[in-house]
């Protein structure tokens, strides 16, 4: 090590070495003292199955948009939906919402348990507790609703 004339020259040479040292013992310190982790153990914010998600097909919030022939834009919200064995074109869904906006400027919301969408037909079956609400003040409570989501 040279020899240095001021007190700053002598300073910055000893914290050349130093600092890294002191890097190196807090990074040796957060591995030495981590804790080590049990993988069969859950995640506890986690409160879905993944072994279930892993067995079936599902989708989570799934969202379908479209418009009708007469100009009404159609959306369809669910917590869940999965494809009915066998029938790719049939979507089963859990927890469904769905608003139709007419032209006119009307909405209409709709909630229900369950329902069933077959994709080559258009067509819906919303039930269990199905409530529809419009804007015009007009509501339905019924156990099953159908609909036709192209016309």
């Amino acid at each position: 090590m040279a020899l240095y004339d001021n007190s700053y020259s002598r300073a910055v040479a000893w914290l050349k070495i130093l600092l890294p040292l002191l890097a190196l013992g807090i990074l040796s310190t957060l591995f030495l003292l981590s804790r080590t982790i049990e993988p069969s153990q859950t995640l506890p914010y986690a409160d879905v199955d993944a072994k279930e998600f892993a067995r079936e097909q599902r989708i989570g919030a799934p969202n379908y948009s479209g418009v009708a022939a007469n100009g009404a834009a159609i959306t369809l919200i669910a917590d869940s939906a999965r494809p009915k064995f066998g029938h790719p074109e049939i979507i089963d869904a859990s927890k469904l919402d769905a608003r139709i906006k007419q032209t006119d400027g009307t909405i209409i919301d709709i909630a229900a348990l369950a329902g069933t969408f077959n994709t080559d037909t258009q067509y819906a079956v919303l039930t269990g507790d199905v409530k529809e609400k419009s804007s015009t003040g007009y509501t339905l409570a019924t156990e099953k609703m159908s609909a036709m989501l192209d016309g």
